[in-house]
């Protein structure tokens, strides 16, 4: 594993990027698969997901502004755009002559929807896990309220009252996963005050999500995989997307939550494993 920051226009981004496993290497050795988090994330979500996805090519996991490792100052755009905009210079910087396959949970789904939907040539194949569909974007005046000084010191009070623990315990669908480690992981950027700040600002400037006539422009073989017991974005919200866009398919996967890369690795591998083959 290599960990690194790269500088992408003037933004500080935290990658972990993953050597494929695969001994004979061949086609697996040409792609590369970028995985992108949901919000209040960060490349750790695939922590378990990686083994299976590095038997069949490399892997670049990136922290978004504002998560994780990566930048949380005035520098970063926190729009989905912005976001899109920065993933696109990321990998022409460290991605050229890749096959990319584009794996994005939750709120990163959304945002490789942008990317995709504005340079549909640089994705081979989508992968979207329970991603963010069909949400407004935020109400004026609660966005104009997240511009004012005391904001981010609200919301840090606001989402401390919220135990990390029984947060998890609504992801996922077996509690057995919610344990001490894993409670840890979540709990850590919450120490940050950097991260409210940037939570702040991701909030002023996030746009609604694509709607029906824009996802109907996408183009490149779409994968959709879900919990049915997904209890933060409903199942309900894939299958509405299948029928916007017929070349996607959906895959429900039984007695699993939102978190589905964590509680179902070897599964979802194995779905996108059998898509790119069926793409290739």
């Amino acid at each position: 594993m290599a960990n690194e920051i790269h500088m992408i226009n003037g933004v500080n981004v935290y990658t972990e990027w993953y050597e494929c496993t695969d001994q004979e290497r061949g086609a697996a050795s040409k792609r590369l698969f970028i995985l992108v988090h949901g919000i209040f994330s960060s490349t750790f979500s695939f922590l378990p997901l990686l083994p299976e996805l590095r038997k069949s090519g490399d892997v670049l996991a990136v922290d978004l502004p504002g998560f994780g490792k990566s930048e949380k100052g005035r520098r970063a755009g926190f729009s989905y755009q912005d976001y899109a905009n920065l993933l696109e210079d990321l990998l022409q910087k460290v991605a050229a002559e890749k096959t990319i396959i584009a794996v994005g949970h939750s709120m990163g789904g959304q945002v490789l929807l942008r990317l995709a939907k504005g340079n549909s040539s640089l994705l081979h194949q989508l992968v979207l896990l329970a991603p963010s569909l069909y949400l407004p974007q935020s109400k004026l005046a609660f966005r104009y309220v997240a511009k004012l000084p005391f904001f981010s010191q609200w919301l840090k009070r606001y989402i401390k009252k919220k135990r990390v623990e029984d947060v998890l315990k609504s992801v996922f669908y077996d509690p057995a996963f919610v344990t001490k480690e894993r409670i840890a992981a979540y709990e850590e950027p919450l120490k940050e005050p950097s991260f409210y700040r940037s939570l702040s600002r991701f909030i002023f400037q996030r746009e609604g999500d694509l709607d029906s006539a824009e996802i109907q422009e996408l183009t490149l073989p779409i994968l959709v995989i879900w919990g049915k017991e997904d209890r933060i974005l409903p199942v309900k919200l894939g299958r509405r997307f299948c029928h916007d866009i017929a070349h996607a398919s959906l895959v429900e996967l039984e007695h699993t939550g939102h978190l589905l890369s964590e509680e179902k690795p070897e599964r979802v591998a194995a779905e996108i494993r059998d898509f790119i083959n069926h793409y290739r």
